[in-house]
């Protein structure tokens, strides 16, 4: 057919099945777009996961700074975020408080039958060692316990001492040992809770890696030893020859500073005598009498103190045994070592200027970074009402706020404080309120890492900011893997971690 045409043919008006239908024709635009489209997808995909790679990166960066941080701290945890969770914990039978961490491995004291050292991976508690230990106890009742010391233990007259210590269990701590070996300094300390005074006390210095038991020591009745800083400290009765009075009443006290793995003495310090008539027909009582037998408070290895409250009088000692406070102590007050290393009256009474009087005692806050380090807190309290008051150590009241109901941690130069219907930040250095919030918290328990405190509120746990105060996230105790019938829960200094006891199990968050 002229002119190029194509001769289409008709087969008795049926229509052909077998042609080709016309394909779409895009023009080279069209076809750009579809590319830059998917180039676009494309680069976002990489684009958030580049950046997502990069926040990752910067709050693992964010943790490393603030663990690195907060990593000597008493009662920080480490850092958590929303997906936070509990684990399970130490067996039941491991005294937790005992618990310090050397060289990546958790030291302290099991009690099942008898007494064991253990060392526990610090991630899921399993077992690396376990080394068993004996108790030695007294082999006589010591001079100071009477017939009705052991009436009110609802035992007979005649129990033996050894039942006495075994019946009340024993005070165990650990500590590391410090120096280039990896060792740590565990004790038992038996009696001291209910009888005034410890019946017996054994330490050891433990290899962390293997268990191995390199040095052990025991001190008997009216000794008390521990470590403070980096020296096993003991305090105990001496004669008339400034020996060991042993089991027999003491003409005196001293005080030992030893080298844990050594033995050998760094420093010694005796005791003033104290103003007991001589014909005193005992040496037992209680502090505040002149023939008591002392009253002992071991620092923590940050302040390196020792506190020894004997009759009115007690005296503090730093780190080369030098006497650094003395203080008269009121009949019928007590004394305690403050955070700043110096000793605060317990239970001693002012009067203020409206002619109320009002009781102080010192306060104890299980989390503290050592900021405010010249400062003790102090709760007032009486029928006018309670205060807390910042005291510096020249005695001078820096700031009083009735707004705390209890203190709970000094963090950042700042005070976090429980009131009656909530939580506050206190400015550390005037009182003023930093921020307050209503959380209706159900117990005195709070957990931080420095950035985040979480709370329990009812069946939730709810993570506020600590700048701010604001609410971050919240989930369900079920979420975090705290679900069942919760005995207690309580922040464990030595862990480090928040602690839910169960029937039978202990769970660890985080």
């Amino acid at each position: 057919m002229a002119g190029g045409m194509q001769e289409v043919t008709f087969d008795e008006g049926e229509p052909r099945t077998d042609a080709v239908p016309p394909a779409p024709v895009r023009s080279a635009s069209a076809r750009r777009r579809v590319v830059v489209a998917v180039g676009v997808v494309v680069v976002a995909a990489l684009v958030a996961v580049g950046t997502q790679r990069v926040l990752d990166e910067r709050r693992a960066e964010a943790d490393a700074t603030l663990a690195a941080r907060h990593a000597d701290a008493a009662g920080v945890v480490a850092p958590f975020d929303a997906g936070v969770r509990a684990h399970p914990g130490p067996a039941p039978d491991v005294r937790t408080e005992s618990l310090a961490t050397v060289d990546g491995t958790m030291v302290g004291l099991r009690q099942r039958d008898g007494w064991s050292l253990v060392g526990l991976h610090p991630d899921d508690w399993s077992s690396r060692w376990e080394t068993p230990v004996p108790r030695v106890l007294p082999r006589e009742r010591p001079y100071w316990i009477e017939d009705e010391d052991l009436d009110a233990l609802a035992g007979p007259r005649d129990i033996d001492p050894l039942a006495v210590a075994g019946a009340l269990g024993g005070d165990p701590w650990c500590v590391r040992a410090g120096g280039d070996r990896p060792l740590a300094v565990c004790g038992l300390q038996y009696g001291a809770l209910v009888l005034g005074a410890p019946l017996s006390s054994t330490w050891w210095v433990v290899d962390a890696t293997s268990g191995e038991v390199v040095r052990t020591g025991t001190a008997g009745p009216a000794e008390w030893v521990g470590m403070t800083g980096d020296a096993l400290v003991r305090v105990h009765g001496i004669d008339t020859a400034a020996h060991d009075a042993g089991s027999e009443r003491p003409a005196g006290w001293a005080v030992e500073a030893t080298d844990p793995v050594t033995g050998d003495t760094r420093w010694t310090w005796d005791a003033p005598p104290t103003d007991a008539p001589s014909d005193s027909p005992s040496a037992a009582g209680t502090p505040g009498d002149p023939e008591a037998m002392p009253s002992v408070v071991l620092g923590t290895a940050r302040l390196g103190r020792v506190l020894v409250w004997l009759g009115e009088t007690a005296w503090v000692l730093d780190h080369h045994g030098r006497v650094v406070e003395e203080v008269s102590v009121p009949q019928g007050e007590g004394v305690a070592l403050g955070r700043n290393g110096r000793a605060g009256l317990v239970g001693g009474r002012v009067t203020g200027d409206d002619g109320f009087v009002r009781q102080e005692t010192l306060a104890q806050v299980a989390i503290d970074d050592g900021t405010l380090p010249d400062d003790v807190l102090v709760m007032r309290s009486g029928l006018a009402g309670a205060d807390m008051i910042v005291r510096s150590s020249d005695g001078r009241d820096r700031w009083i706020s009735p707004l705390p109901r209890l203190p709970l941690a000094v963090l950042d130069s700042d005070v976090l404080v429980r009131t009656h219907t909530g939580l506050a930040r206190l400015d550390g250095l005037d009182g003023t309120v930093v921020w307050s919030v209503e959380s209706g918290v159900d117990a005195d328990v709070v957990v931080t890492d420095g950035r985040t405190l979480l709370v329990r509120v009812g069946d939730t746990l709810r993570a506020l900011a600590w700048s701010t105060g604001e609410v971050e996230w919240e989930r369900t105790l079920a979420d975090v893997g705290l679900a069942g019938e919760i005995r207690s829960v309580r922040l464990d200094p030595a862990l480090r971690r928040l602690v839910a006891s169960f029937d039978d199990e202990l769970r660890v968050l985080p």
